[in-house]
């Protein structure tokens, strides 16, 4: 018998509860360590006639605030502050209790890709910048930080929603 009576193996108790998963909970934890420090520290410094000027992830949603860019502003809050923080504490939920059957998990499987806007911006203004004369562009400690955080709360959310049921 699966679990309690006129219910099949999908809605199952054990099938709802799962199996708690250490490297799951071990993937989570160091996500949420790295995030922090990602969206904090300097993720890319960008250098003009020998000025340099630290842009963090989170900085850079308050200054495109303060700069009347609105719409920017939110897409990267959105994407890059909200997403991988409300991803963490649903897929901290789901691993917590065992509900990996839940729609949210399979939804933040599938968006979870976007936590990664801020890593190929960076990515490409690093590029351009850096062939141009008197300015240059370096990645730093915060991208490094928050690259990893969203891979690893992906692979986290991944594991969720396929290996533990």
């Amino acid at each position: 018998m699966h679990g309690l009576a006129g219910e099949g193996r999908e809605r199952s108790l054990e099938h709802r509860r799962g199996k708690p998963n250490g490297l799951t909970g071990l993937l989570l934890a160091l996500s949420a360590a790295l995030l922090a420090p990602g969206l904090f520290l300097p993720a890319i410094t960008i250098e003009r006639l020998w000025l340099g000027t630290d842009y963090s992830i989170l900085g850079s949603v308050t200054a495109l605030a303060g700069d009347g860019d609105w719409f920017l502003a939110a897409v990267m809050g959105a994407f890059s502050v909200a997403l991988p923080a409300v991803k963490l504490v649903l897929a901290a939920w789901a691993w917590f209790t065992g509900r990996t059957d839940t729609r949210p998990i399979r939804v933040l499987g599938a968006v979870s890709k976007y936590s990664m806007l801020d890593v190929f911006a960076i990515a490409i203004t690093v590029l351009v910048l850096d062939g141009r004369l008197l300015t240059s562009a370096q990645a730093g400690p915060g991208i490094v930080c928050f690259t990893v955080s969203v891979l690893l709360s992906t692979w986290a959310v991944h594991r969720l929603g396929h290996t533990e049921r």
